[in-house]
């Protein structure tokens, strides 16, 4: 990911290390809200039974899911268009994020 990162900053356009730079922080806050300690038990369950999130951490996560996946549509749009490839929806056939 960080070689790709590179490489825009190299060669792309100001919008394109703008759209990037966004996808890049929207990978750290997926990764961050996908690695949090589920609060969903006590210390003695969790290591009975395992990790559970509560209701509001996967909430957090799929908002910062939902996030990461514009930001990916935004960085394939403008990499097509610099590209010179046709502009194409990136999501056609599944459902868009909300």
């Amino acid at each position: 990911m960080f070689e790709a990162w590179s490489e825009v900053w190299t060669v792309g356009s100001a919008d394109a290390i703008r759209v990037g730079n966004a996808l890049v922080t929207a990978v750290a806050d997926v990764i961050g809200a996908a690695t949090v300690r589920g609060q969903g038990r006590g210390s003695v369950m969790r290591l009975l039974a395992g990790e559970k999130w509560t209701s509001e951490q996967l909430g957090h996560w799929r908002t910062r899911f939902e996030g990461f996946a514009r930001q990916r549509r935004a960085f394939a749009e403008i990499a097509r268009k610099e590209l010179g490839s046709e502009v194409a929806d990136v999501f056609a056939g599944s459902e868009p994020p909300a």
